[in-house]
């Protein structure tokens, strides 16, 4: 994969990779890990979907939060994310505390999401 794009949301640089074409799927790293881990089934998706990798703030180069940092502004994130990429609806999935962004997501942005996936 190559260097991932930057894209300002709320006055903050962020990392994200973006490929493929098809039904959206957005996968969320956890706490401990980051984008990297997913180019493996990135490789294989974005075959026939297209396949969204944000970078939360604080990982991957991304730029911190200021304030509190919590799971909802984690998925906030995530939506204003999609929302400058022109994605309307996705399947989110996510791992550990990325698990927890989803659901977090799939509750508080339902117009977005075409499902939720919990990854082990």
């Amino acid at each position: 994969m190559n260097r991932m794009p930057v894209i300002e949301i709320d006055g903050l640089g962020s990392h994200y990779d973006d490929h493929g074409e098809g039904t959206s799927i957005v996968l969320v790293h956890g706490a401990q890990r980051t984008v990297e881990g997913f180019y493996g089934i990135v490789a294989v998706l974005k075959e026939k979907y297209r396949v969204t990798t944000p970078s939360l703030p604080e990982r991957s180069g991304s730029e911190d939060m200021t304030g509190k940092v919590t799971i909802q502004r984690y998925s906030d994130h995530i939506a204003h994310l999609l929302s400058k990429l022109g994605t309307k609806k996705s399947v989110i999935a996510g791992s550990s505390m990325g698990g927890l962004v989803s659901l977090c997501f799939f509750f508080g942005h339902p117009e977005m999401t075409l499902a939720l996936v919990l990854i082990d």
